[in-house]
């Protein structure tokens, strides 16, 4: 039977999605938001329109996730906009948010990771970093050729 390998690469995804819920069930948080707190952990404080870019997503995605996550105190925005237009605001972590992106930085990132690796030898990870960053930079000149 022929292994189809967008399928795998969906299915790898949804159940990265899937332990993802099910570790940060404790703080109420969904995959798509441990996605965001992780990109201000990273990138530190940034706009509405950055971090669409950042994520790239679409604008409405990013502010509903924002919402939610000014709602459960996991970030803030700073109201320095005399419009008070939100994809202005300059957002970050607040220092609940900053526990939790260590926590997932420091528990569940590196637990999902050792899983992924289990079984492989070192030889055959650095050949598979290889080839899927190969398949993104393929997947990557795809879509900047849409564009054109």
């Amino acid at each position: 039977m022929k292994e189809d390998i967008i399928k795998r690469f969906f299915l790898v995804k949804k159940n990265f999605q899937k332990f993802l819920n099910h570790e940060l069930a404790k703080y109420d948080l969904k995959s798509s938001e441990a996605f965001f707190i992780q990109l201000l952990y990273k990138e530190g404080i940034k706009t509405q329109t950055e971090l669409t870019l950042l994520a790239n997503c679409n604008k409405s995605h990013t502010h509903r996730i924002i919402l939610k996550l000014v709602e459960k105190n996991i970030i803030i925005v700073h109201e320095e906009n005399p419009n008070h237009q939100m994809r202005n605001i300059k957002i970050e972590l607040t220092n609940y948010g900053t526990e939790i992106a260590h926590y997932l930085e420091d528990k569940v990132l590196k637990k999902w990771e050792n899983g992924l690796k289990n079984g492989l030898k070192q030889n055959e990870i650095e050949i598979t970093k290889k080839v899927i960053n190969q398949i993104f930079d393929n997947s990557s000149k795809i879509i900047a050729n849409l564009k054109q």
